[in-house]
């Protein structure tokens, strides 16, 4: 009976530790190692980094998905729920939807110098096919709803684990800063970067209740970078992408 209520706590805290020490360290060697085998001329290192992290971000995901019926934690706790305004949710998501469809739609005119913009936080994962683009694509995805489920649904679960009586001002700060570090191989300029988008997903999640919306914007901002470097967005653009938040 022992070993049976410690194993929920103890998967518990294994995760936090895996969100919040292990991958960000383990994500600054792996993107040395992309570089090192981009380096050395291999054509299939960034589809494999791509495919790498899609399968850990599916595996973590399913984790997470799972804690409810192996931890007794409630849906709600995690985000999985409804949001307490559905008004509320469909206006932010949509909203920020026609943002980034417009704002992309207008970049894609100066596309190449939008990528020199961001060689600085992950030039090695910028994809320069078109096969690369469609594997970015899926990683775009399964990495928004795994970081919302992750740096979302579960910090804000285990900060309150921790601090029960933590506002919920303190609570996004901090939420946002672990989601930057956790972009720790995209250098500080990345972590400011993910940081500030954190502040965003953090507010609209304590705002809604829910993880929709910010599941939502946060794989149309991944996307946004498919359609501005697209085959065809800019005659001068020869390496498309943008690394995913």
């Amino acid at each position: 009976m022992v070993g049976t209520a410690l194993f929920p706590a103890s998967l518990i805290h294994i995760l936090a530790a895996l969100l919040f020490v292990v991958l960000p360290v383990t994500s600054r060697l792996r993107y040395a190692r992309l570089n090192r085998r981009l380096e050395s001329g291999d054509p299939l290192a960034r589809i494999r980094a791509y495919q790498s992290s899609v399968f850990r971000g599916a595996l973590l995901l399913s984790v997470i998905c799972l804690l409810p019926r192996v931890a007794g934690l409630s849906a709600a706790q995690l985000g999985f729920s409804a949001p307490r305004s559905w008004s509320l949710t469909l206006l932010l998501s949509l909203g920020v939807m026609v943002f980034f469809l417009v704002s992309a739609l207008r970049i894609r005119s100066r596309a190449a110098a939008f990528r020199e913009k961001l060689q600085g936080r992950a030039g090695a994962m910028l994809p320069s096919s078109l096969p690369e683009l469609r594997w970015f694509g899926i990683l775009s995805v399964v990495g928004g709803l795994f970081e919302e489920a992750g740096y979302r649904g579960f910090l804000f679960y285990y900060i309150r684990l921790w601090l029960p009586q933590i506002n919920v001002v303190a609570l996004v700060l901090i939420a946002s800063l672990v989601f930057g570090l956790g972009h720790l191989y995209q250098g500080w300029k990345g972590i400011a970067a993910t940081s500030a988008a954190g502040l965003i997903l953090s507010s609209v999640y304590a705002a809604t209740g829910s993880l929709f919306a910010p599941a939502v914007i946060h794989i149309f901002g991944n996307m946004r970078a498919v359609l501005i470097f697209w085959p065809g967005a800019s005659p001068t653009t020869e390496s498309p992408g943008a690394p995913a938040a």
